[in-house]
């Protein structure tokens, strides 16, 4: 009988011991929680202000490129157009068409289709 209360002692003072335990790990793993947690509210808002900032300066940097942009006098261009020339034959291609066709007579061009094409090259003849 004495054994038996000795025994029912000893474990309700180890059960008494695991509870403690177990209460001190879950406070322990608690506290380590919310330190984590708080650290990393920190840094997320760390980071947010850090890219608002980050927004800002490039926000301003093309803003100023944008003012400069605006200063700078456009150059102006005048081009005189002349539409016919595409219809007319260059130099080069004159002196090689009239080197090779002597007796040849030039016609006038109407439609790109018809304009008189140059011989092959010597690399494509024999590809």
């Amino acid at each position: 009988m004495e054994k038996a209360l000795l025994i029912e002692e000893m474990e309700s003072r180890k059960n008494c011991l695991e509870k403690d335990r177990q209460c001190d790990e879950q406070i322990r793993h608690n506290v380590e929680h919310n330190v984590r947690v708080s650290v990393a509210n920190k840094m997320i808002k760390f980071y947010q202000i850090q890219d608002k900032l980050f927004l800002q300066k490039k926000m301003q940097k093309s803003l100023d490129k944008k003012k400069n942009y605006a200063h700078k006098p456009q150059a102006k261009y005048e081009v005189n157009r002349d539409p016919t020339r595409l219809f007319k034959p260059t130099q080069q291609w004159m002196n090689r068409f009239l080197a090779s066709n002597e007796n040849v007579s030039m016609k006038p061009v109407t439609f790109i289709n018809n304009v008189p094409k140059l011989q092959i090259p010597a690399w494509r003849k024999n590809a």
